[in-house]
């Protein structure tokens, strides 16, 4: 599958948890639910190290996506010109709630994501 433009929800590989938009910004997993909240674009601002949470903003950005090296059906998020990627938390724990940061990459399934059609 190649990815068009479109709106996606981005579902966690190891926890099976989506990336949910809180009210405030930050955005962490979640039991997917079918909200709008779970298709919202997030992009991190700033400076980055291990642990920045991910944080939703007004503007675009262009994330590098590309497909995992182990398992070619699924994909890895990270942010061009760097070695960080989207992780899940705590190895991937499936806890409603769990953050979502930047974390260097490895070869963690919690760093992997399946993206699901909305809408």
């Amino acid at each position: 599958m190649s990815l068009q433009p479109g709106t996606y929800i981005l579902t966690n590989v190891k926890s099976g948890t989506v990336l949910d938009l809180a009210a405030d910004g930050s955005i962490s997993g979640w039991k997917r639910h079918g909200g709008t909240n779970q298709q919202a674009g997030v992009v991190s601002e700033g400076t980055f190290e291990n642990g920045t949470p991910l944080r939703a903003v007004p503007y675009a950005f262009a994330w590098d996506i590309f497909r995992d090296a182990i398992d070619q059906t699924v994909n890895r998020i990270t942010v061009p010109g760097s070695q960080y990627s989207v992780d899940l938390t705590n190895n991937g724990n499936a806890t409603d709630g769990t953050l979502v940061t930047l974390w260097l990459k490895w070869e963690g399934i919690n760093q992997t994501w399946r993206f699901d059609n909305g809408e």
